[in-house]
């Protein structure tokens, strides 16, 4: 209910211990008193208790502090929720609060109005309390035999004994007992703990984006208002869409974050848009997160922020330290992989290197959590659990509530000043993350390094959970990719408000609960609604720029003609779905150069398209011409039955359950399943993890026998001369699959398409493919570029990753020969000795008991290979797998174009144009390349368009190298797996 409503409702007297809500449902309350006359002088709060979450609002509608009493976990003090009352005696007063039927960390079925009075606040007994608490709390952390420990307990036992009954002149004494207890002298050897204020905000978790609008007022009304009682007190938080929560709903409250931060009591924190998992999203994607996450903190609040802040993400990519530092990001902070489950990572400050060889000075928080609460224990396990300690002595130390937001209360604030000198503990002072990081870097001797992938032991079904929503995830960054490349080509007007509107609403949803699956119901029902709004705008936005581009080109010629657009960098070699209008029998495709083109005529559910098989130049278009006529035979190799497939390279053989009981690779002549086994072989699995269930896979799912899929019908669909496919009907538990095999002429690659009715209760489908060839690694496909990883288990490190992430292939490997296996929607991947296995579908009650049940349609395929992977063509297939062909269908009219264009070609297979787009602050076209395979490479890129200028800029479009140009030719070296962005200014199509 918005604030600006309330004057159209009519208010209801409320008693204490009176239900008034549940399940999300939100109510307005005022409260109203007089203050005693024999208060003067005294300080005075309102204490109040809805019983969920809340937040005081000013009469103009500007809220003021939150109100939330419950805490996140039992061994932290219940804090009450007491707002300050400006003292005069005889006064009424009165407090307008907003209230949200639902908990800090999820819904209430039922609130009760708890509390609500106007109290005294003993300022001396509180201070007394706090005293008591925080020696007490140091006490009991110490060793036995420690001679402080001892001293606490004396000191503690006379205080008490000073209090007698209670009164001022008591507890006066009895804090000048403690004092010296707690305001002496730390030891020499003390680390220094940068302490700052902090509130992980989790965009959406237990709670709709709609409940997080409402905790940004909360939680940061909250820091400013304690920053008024706490003049030492320095508070930070990251994620610019919260921030723009609070400019969009809250101005006012925005407006003093402004004034905060600019007075130095408040640090924008984390370069990215919302604290982003980083298994899943494309390296575009990540870049995008950091382009407009940086972009809205220096335009607000003139803040360059250079580190990224992401205390609870479930792992991090190996090529993000290239990413962080083209991208001006210097330092990176979390402390997730303490979570790991079977090894304790080694370090606490380090250096990490990506897969380029890129350094980031990184620090994992020694107290292992992000939400601390400013106790003597925390403390005191920082310093021993410091891993540096030999070397170092700083670290960082996040202090308040966190996940469902609140952030730090009084308790925090007082139990922290008495830890700024106190024997035995670090000594804190509270300052900024960004001082922490520069002085630490400069502190730090003989920092250590760790290589490669930070891989989180735990939190693996995170690759699987809500299919449906990694799906559009993965459909939206492409989209959105080829709307910016197209828009370059074709359209006058850059759509460059209407990106800016999708990308900030793709990388919302690519928050760490949201697209890992994680969530409740509401979360995936809003985002799916978004991904559906992202795709149709980019939808409409690209057939616009399609037709703009297509109006410029000749397309007079022997038929009705098609612009076919390769959006990719290399010559596209394959088959390409035309849709037909007219019902004719016969066709005949043409080329623009007048060849006949092989075609084959497919009908599904009433749709005619013509199936041909051509070749595309690199970024460019050819344009074919339909014609009704008689079309000479095509002489094809396909041979299909309902059991085997066959062309030119390759057969595949079905065994009576509908697997696949042969490969036969006729150019290798290999064998490419081994003797006895079968693949593709969908098993199902009883899935319950020991905790975390949207979360977790245990291990000890590979220890079951699973059920395999009953086959129930099988038919020919396609029988060439272009594709052939086979139909496959099965039934599983209570699923339904269907599932299309389809051999194209002319290629090795086997394609699953797939359909599943999911009607499983912690399940999960499978498929594997074992495969003749031995390596002791596979390769995996992440964000620009691809690791290894061990397929034996050796070790306990290798053991743990017994669920790994890839993105669009995962590739086994021996010298000369391999196996890749691709997908369009797919993370979840395990390649063990021989066998190539992918995680399918599961089914978690947890958060969310509907999670994925539905129908799923998604694709997957192996590609058998000759050469390794970098020696094949497993990376561009891994593309041309998720990456359209754009069909573009158009009149017959003249044009300053020619009938085929190449845009933009580069000479080294290697090396791969992922990014054509204008430039953030200019009409200049953006180019971004990297460098696939891990080799050293220079390279020639040819431009099939007027470039008179061109320059190396960083991820952030800053100049950084100017370039020389040879007529339209450039000239550009990589070392491994190389990000490079080149800005070409002035450029016309």
């Amino acid at each position: 209910m918005p604030f600006k409503e309330l004057k159209h409702k009519n208010w209801q007297k409320i008693t204490a211990g009176r239900r008034w809500g549940g399940n999300w449902e939100s109510a307005w309350f005022k409260f109203t008193g007089t203050i005693p006359k024999e208060w003067k002088g005294k300080e005075i709060f309102f204490l109040i208790d809805t019983g969920s979450e809340a937040c005081v609002f000013s009469e103009k509608g500007e809220p003021l502090a939150g109100l939330t009493s419950q805490e996140t976990r039992p061994d932290q003090l219940f804090r009450k929720s007491l707002f300050p009352v400006k003292n005069t005696p005889g006064a009424k007063v009165s407090l307008l609060v907003e209230a949200a039927a639902n908990m800090i960390t999820g819904y209430s079925k039922d609130c009760f109005l708890k509390e609500a009075s106007l109290v005294i606040l003993n300022r001396e007994k509180w201070n007394l309390w706090h005293d008591i608490y925080f020696l007490v709390n140091l006490h009991d952390h110490l060793p036995e035999n420690h001679p402080k420990r001892k001293q606490l307990m004396y000191a503690v036992n006379n205080a008490l004994n000073c209090y007698g009954a209670g009164s001022q002149k008591e507890v006066t004494a009895a804090r000048a007992v403690l004092k010296p207890k707690i305001n002496n002298r730390v030891n020499y050897s003390s680390h220094k703990v940068s302490a700052v204020g902090h509130a992980h905000i989790d965009v959406a978790w237990l709670w709709p984006l709609r409940e997080t609008v409402r905790k940004v007022s909360r939680t940061f009304s909250t820091a400013l208002k304690l920053m008024e009682e706490y003049p030492e007190y320095k508070f930070g938080a990251s994620q610019p869409q919260l921030y723009e929560y609070a400019k969009k709903h809250y101005p006012s409250l925005y407006e003093k974050i402004k004034k905060a931060v600019k007075a130095g009591r408040w640090e924008p924190q984390g370069a990215m848009w919302v604290e982003a998992d980083c298994n899943l999203i494309s390296g575009e994607s990540m870049v995008r997160q950091i382009i407009y996450g940086k972009r809205f903190f220096k335009e607000e609040f003139g803040k360059d922020v250079d580190n990224l802040w992401l205390p609870d993400v479930f792992g991090y990519s190996a090529s993000m330290p290239q990413i962080l530092k083209l991208s001006g990001v210097n330092y990176f902070m979390t402390q997730k992989i303490s979570w790991s489950q079977f090894n304790k990572f080694p370090y606490s400050t380090f250096m990490w290197q990506g897969i380029d060889g890129t350094k980031i000075f990184s620090h994992f928080l020694p107290t292992n959590d992000y939400n601390g609460y400013g106790k003597p224990k925390e403390l005191l396990f920082g310093m021993q659990n410091f891993a540096e300690k030999d070397r170092a002595g700083r670290w960082l130390y996040l202090f308040g509530i966190g996940d469902g937001g609140g952030g730090p209360s009084r308790h925090h604030l007082e139990l922290l000043q008495r830890s700024k000198n106190c024997e035995e503990l670090p000594q804190v002072k509270m300052e900024f993350a960004s001082e922490y990081f520069k002085q630490a870097q400069k502190d730090i001797k003989d920092i250590p390094l760790w290589v490669g992938e930070l891989y989180l032991e735990f939190h693996r079904g995170t690759y699987t959970s809500q299919a449906r929503n990694k799906k559009y995830n993965r459909k939206s960054e492409y989209a959105l990719r080829d709307l910016e490349l197209l828009s370059c080509l074709g359209m006058k007007a850059y759509p460059q408000t209407e990106l800016n509107e999708m990308w900030k609403t793709v990388l919302l949803n690519q928050f760490h609960d949201i697209i890992p699956g994680s969530s409740i119901a509401w979360v995936y029902k809003d985002s799916l609604k978004q991904y559906a709004e992202v795709l149709a705008k980019a939808g409409e936005l690209i057939k616009r720029a399609n037709k703009s581009l297509a109006d410029k080109i000749n397309t007079s010629g022997p038929g009705s003609p098609v612009v076919l657009f390769n959006t990719l960098s290399w010559k596209r070699n394959g088959t390409i779905e035309i849709p037909l209008n007219k019902n004719e029998k016969n066709i005949t495709i043409s080329s623009s150069q007048g060849n006949i083109l092989p075609a084959q005529l497919v009908n599904d559910n009433g749709i005619r398209r013509a199936l041909i098989k051509t070749e595309l130049p690199p970024v460019g278009y050819s344009v074919v011409f339909v014609s009704a006529s008689q079309k000479a035979p095509y002489l094809s190799s396909l041979k299909v039955t309902e059991k085997t497939l066959e062309n030119d390279l390759i057969k595949v053989e079905l065994n009576k359950d509908g697997f696949i009981s042969r490969i036969y690779d006729k150019e290798a002549r290999k064998e490419v399943i081994p003797t006895g086994k079968t693949a593709n072989v969908l098993s199902l699995y009883k899935d319950t993890p020991t905790e975390y269930d949207a979360w977790e896979i245990d291990i000890s799912y590979e220890e079951q026998v699973p059920k395999l899929a009953r086959l129930l019908n099988a038919y020919i669909k396609e029988a060439g001369p272009i594709r052939i496919s086979i139909v496959q009907e099965f039934e599983i538990s209570s699923s339904k699959i269907i599932q299309e095999i389809k051999l194209t002429e002319g290629s090795k690659l086997i394609e699953f398409s797939t359909r599943v009715n999911w009607k499983e209760v912690h399940k999960m489908l499978r498929t594997a493919f074992p495969v003749n060839v031995m390596s002791d690694f596979a390769t995996y496909e992440i964000q620009y570029g691809n690791v290894r990883r061990n397929t034996h288990r050796n070790t306990s490190w290798d053991m743990a990753k017994f669920e790994v992430v890839a993105h669009k292939w995962a590739d086994l490997s021996e010298p000369g020969y391999g196996a890749a296996l691709l997908n369009d929607s797919k993370y979840g991947h395990k390649i063990l000795g021989n066998v190539i296995d992918l995680n399918l579908l599961r089914s978690p009650k947890n958060p969310d008991p509907t999670a994925d049940m539905c129908e799923h349609t998604f694709s997957y395929a192996l590609f058998p290979h000759k050469g390794n992977v970098h020696e094949s063509h497993v990376i561009k297939e891994g593309y041309c797998f998720n990456v359209p062909v754009q069909i573009i269908e158009t009149g017959i009219h003249k044009g300053t174009l020619p009938q085929q264009q190449s845009f933009i070609s580069i000479a080294k297979e290697n090396v791969i144009l992922e990014v054509m787009k204008k430039a953030e602050d200019d009409n200049s076209i953006i180019l971004r390349f990297y460098e696939a395979s891990g080799s050293a490479t220079e390279t020639e890129i040819t431009f099939g368009m007027e470039v008179k200028n061109a320059v190396v800029t960083d991820l952030l479009e800053n100049q950084l190298q100017k370039l020389t140009l040879t007529g339209n030719k450039l000239k550009l070296s990589f070392h491994p797996f190389e990000i490079k962005t080149i800005k070409l200014p002035g450029v016309r199509i």
